[in-house]
């Protein structure tokens, strides 16, 4: 008995089927891989936020001992 030939439509339905299947898994990769690097992102700055927030509070509690004693060296 012969096999019984795929039509051109279904081997072309059955093609697009499995490539969307890896394409949906590699796409849940990068997206995890993206919220990852967001996530981190967020830390640093929020980090960096904090690190440039202190220089100004130093900066200003300089500028007040500066201006309550002028001449006054610590």
């Amino acid at each position: 008995m012969r096999k019984k030939e795929l039509s051109p439509k279904k081997i072309s339905r059955h093609r697009t089927r499995t490539k969307k299947v890896k394409n949906t898994k590699e796409s849940d990769d990068i997206s995890k891989l993206s919220r990852r690097i967001l996530d981190e992102a967020k830390k640093i700055a929020i980090m960096e936020v904090q690190k440039m927030a202190m220089e100004v509070l130093s900066d200003a509690t300089i500028i007040a001992r500066w201006e309550k004693n002028p001449f006054y060296i610590s």
